[in-house]
């Protein structure tokens, strides 16, 4: 599967050119960024239009697949701890199919992806907003929906197994917060936080989660 854009493309408000030397090669560009970033940022907008790339934008697109992660994570721990009560499939299906409708619509018009991008957005506030009375089988669904249709973007978003040292200080952390060390415990946040990783504290106990560009 390949995507064209075929609007034009400028950096900094100047066309990219070589004469210009201002043109940015892929390989230079992934040292710096991830491929979900490049790709989420060319999906933000509509295919023939004009795209200003600036350093902003970047993080920008960095900043929602940042996002995403965090809701798949957060999605993952629902679907392993929360509550088993499944809801009836008939209502799993009613929950998603005005953000099914949202995003083809988006979609047949024209391969609108901006407004599609925007939908999948839509729907992960809807999870965040009832993510801790969620079913594990609701968040199972809600997954899936999530990753199948960013996948149709090459969006791919997988967070890795948490090291056994990240898990030993958030492990020890939990002790320090029962002793009422709080001082301690901010300190093994700082530990993972410099480690590379985030960590929420969520009604279903510690979340652990990579800092994803």
């Amino acid at each position: 599967m390949a995507w064209m854009h075929v609007g034009f493309l400028s950096i900094g408000g100047a066309k990219m050119s070589k004469s210009l030397h201002n043109s940015i090669e892929i390989s230079e560009f992934l040292e710096k960024h991830s491929v979900n970033a490049i790709r989420l940022m060319f999906m933000s907008a509509h295919y023939r239009s004009p795209i200003n790339y600036t350093e902003r934008l970047m993080e920008q697109a960095a900043s929602a697949i940042a996002s995403i992660a965090g809701a798949l994570a957060r999605l993952d721990l629902v679907a392993l701890r929360g509550t088993a009560i499944e809801l009836v499939p008939r209502k799993v299906v009613l929950w998603l199919v005005p953000h099914e409708k949202a995003f083809r619509e988006a979609m047949d018009d024209d391969f609108n992806t901006p407004a599609a991008l925007a939908s999948l957005f839509s729907f992960m506030s809807s999870c965040e907003a009832r993510m801790w009375q969620m079913s594990r089988g609701e968040a199972h669904a809600a997954r899936h929906f999530l990753v199948k249709r960013l996948a149709l973007f090459g969006i791919i978003v997988k967070n890795p197994p948490i090291p056994v040292l990240v898990r030993g200080i958030a492990k020890r952390r939990e002790t320090l917060r029962t002793k009422k060390d709080f001082v301690g415990a901010d300190r093994a946040r700082r530990e993972i936080e410099v480690a590379g990783y985030s960590l929420e504290d969520t009604p279903l106990g510690p979340l652990i989660f990579p800092n994803v560009a």
